[in-house]
């Protein structure tokens, strides 16, 4: 556990549920969870040991809005706090609400690179940068 005293794991396991709003059901079984309380546990594990820097691969797939929201206002006060975030997402509305730049990668190359606000609608810009052509291959 991050090399986290046992002490320490507790009180930081109060702390990040609290934080994610999973604290009325930390004595469920995971197994019971939604699908949107899911993860947001997934997000509570990764702040645990309070992390300077937070790698997320689409952590709002399949989520309700009202996790979606959750989770986003977590992570913009957690980027307020210092924590930089690093976000992997195909959800432009998502990217351009969340973050501070952007690097737009297609087909394995970076397209571009810079602050999100030299971007405008992002996922427009996205496009006009990776074309309309759909991706099947």
């Amino acid at each position: 556990m991050a090399g986290l005293s046992p002490t320490r794991i507790q009180n930081r396991s109060r702390e990040v549920l609290s934080r994610t709003g999973l604290d009325a059901y930390a004595h469920q079984r995971v197994s019971a969870y939604s699908g949107g309380m899911q993860r947001r546990l997934n997000l509570a594990v990764a702040l645990l040991h309070e992390p300077k820097l937070l790698l997320l691969d689409e952590p709002t797939v399949g989520v309700d809005p009202q996790s979606r929201n959750h989770i986003h206002e977590t992570l913009l006060s957690l980027a307020a706090e210092g924590v930089t975030v690093l976000l992997c997402t195909h959800i432009m509305a998502e990217a351009q609400r969340l973050c501070g730049s952007v690097t737009l990668v297609d087909r394995g190359s970076v397209v571009f690179d810079g602050a999100m606000s030299d971007v405008g609608d992002l996922e427009k810009f996205f496009l006009a940068k990776t074309g309309r052509g759909l991706r099947d291959d």
